[in-house]
């Protein structure tokens, strides 16, 4: 939209060959020969929420970069020189960052600070968030910490609110929400469940109810709108999920033990601490029964939904789809934490948690230097048995 003033993709792929490279298993095919769409145009069938939140940031890049060329610099213009990426990233960063503090403070608000605080680095280091953060921030999920995060924060800041100031607010951060990653829609369950809640309890009037759902589902249609006039323009309509999402999701046959416990891009089986975040759900039981079982709702949904992509991600470091969930995951984290206060289990776990940190960071660093398959089911013995070859690299790295 900067440089080219349209959302035609055809120049981009001419401009990148390594997109048409169908060869190396590590290349989705069906990314390999991006087709036409039936209007005619490139196809992407990714959220723009990110280049949005980006854009002030890739403009100031591009601005310094046209002033660098004025006195020879020689940088490229096409928005992929080292200064504009630099910059952008630095912006995902950014906004995974201050998602990642308001998850900390909400946790803090119930639970004990530092143990907080502990949860949400655990939930950085221990999870697939640090991949996706600081080594690939070009991809959504950084941005989703961030919007996900404002939209659960602000709901439990206003949950016994019934304004419609609060419906009309949340439904704007829904639309911002999926415009960085649209299955972030299902998120929506969590203030679904209080207002069905408050619908059969009849607190209030329910065709006050059904007016404050409609500006709700109206404010978040208007801020996700230039991402439906997207897919209008690329797809031919605007509620049409993209052809290769629809190719890749069989509803009907979800592998739900995979996606969960295995080792194959799993929640839990390539992410072992998202376990003992699970085992906060009673602390926040107890502190608030409503908002936690609406929580575990959408965390419910999300396994589903992800479970029922029959590619499992791909080449992924870990259950990357559920990178949104680090707010949902550092307050259980904290709450199971929290409970432990006091007790003579709290040290034990803490100390399984910094090894389970470790792993992390070693299985990160032997995915990225392509020490272990990308694509097949990774066992903690291989992650383990390529430690070896990290200190074989390093030692060639630097010539020792």
């Amino acid at each position: 939209m900067v440089i080219d003033h349209d959302i035609d993709f055809a120049n981009q792929a001419k401009l990148h060959p390594y997109l048409k490279v169908g060869q190396h298993d590590l290349f989705y095919e069906r990314f390999a020969e991006p087709g036409l769409t039936p209007t005619g145009r490139q196809g992407n069938g990714t959220a723009m929420g990110s280049a949005l939140l980006w854009m002030p940031f890739f403009i100031v890049a591009h601005v310094l970069v046209l002033f660098l060329n004025l006195f020879g610099a020689g940088l490229e213009t096409n928005g992929y020189s080292l200064v504009h990426q630099v910059i952008t990233m630095m912006a995902s960063i950014g906004y995974a960052t201050v998602g990642m503090f308001i998850a900390y403070r909400t946790a803090a608000k119930w639970f004990d600070r530092t143990l907080s605080l502990i949860a949400a680095l655990a939930m950085l280091f221990g999870f697939a968030t640090i991949q996706y953060v600081m080594i690939e921030p070009s991809i959504s999920h950084a941005m989703t910490i961030f919007s996900v995060s404002c939209f659960l924060a602000y709901f439990v800041l206003h949950k016994d609110d019934d304004s419609w100031k609060k419906w009309v607010t949340l439904g704007a951060l829904a639309g911002m929400m999926m415009l960085t990653r649209w299955q972030e829609g299902f998120f929506v369950v969590v203030p679904l469940v209080y207002w069905l809640r408050s619908f059969w309890c009849g607190g209030e009037e329910r065709l006050k109810l059904v007016g404050k759902g409609i500006a709700f589902v109206a404010a978040l249609l208007v801020v996700f709108s230039p991402q439906l006039v997207a897919f209008t323009l690329m797809f031919g309509s605007p509620f049409s999920l993209p052809p290769e999402s629809r190719a890749i999701m069989d509803f009907a046959h979800p592998l739900l033990w995979t996606f969960t416990f295995s080792f194959h891009h799993s929640l839990v089986g390539s992410t072992p601490i998202v376990l003992l975040a699970l085992m906060g759900i009673p602390a926040l039981w107890r502190r608030d029964r409503t908002l936690c079982g609406a929580l575990v709702c959408a965390l419910l949904v999300f396994i589903y939904v992800n479970a029922s992509l029959q590619e499992l991600g791909g080449n992924a470091f870990g259950a990357r789809r559920m990178i949104d969930h680090f707010f949902v995951f550092t307050v259980l984290l904290a709450g199971f934490l929290d409970g432990l206060k006091g007790s003579r289990w709290l040290r034990p776990v803490l100390l399984l948690m910094c090894g389970l940190v470790t792993y992390n960071l070693i299985y990160m660093l032997e995915y990225d230097l392509n020490i272990i398959h990308r694509v097949k089911p990774v066992t903690p013995a291989d992650v383990l048995g390529g430690i070896p070859k990290i200190v074989g690299k390093f030692r060639s790295v630097m010539g020792l």
